[in-house]
């Protein structure tokens, strides 16, 4: 897959995680979070613009601290609008 499709693949299923862990799904939380780390781990060995990288470090960074379903939908958005800043894939 290529880096935009990867990225956006991960702001799709914070927004997944947001809805599930507003109505108490702890198996598809755990489900795409799951996922979503494979993503992550795919999109490390890829080569990203500097200014996208800083905004997907700041992610990973911040994601550990995620305790309100707004947090995955407030990154999902960034995510979506940033994926734009990508030159390579």
């Amino acid at each position: 897959m290529k880096a935009k499709e990867l990225i956006l693949n991960i702001a799709v299923n914070l927004n997944r995680i947001s809805r599930y862990t507003m109505d108490g799904k702890e198996k598809r939380v755990k489900q795409f979070t799951e996922e979503n780390a494979g993503f992550i781990k795919e999109v490390d060995k890829l080569k990203l613009n500097s200014n996208f990288k800083k905004t997907f470090d700041l992610f990973k960074k911040r994601m550990v601290d995620f305790n309100d379903p707004e947090d995955f939908s407030t990154w999902a958005n960034i995510l979506t609008h940033r994926v734009k800043l990508l030159v390579t894939s």
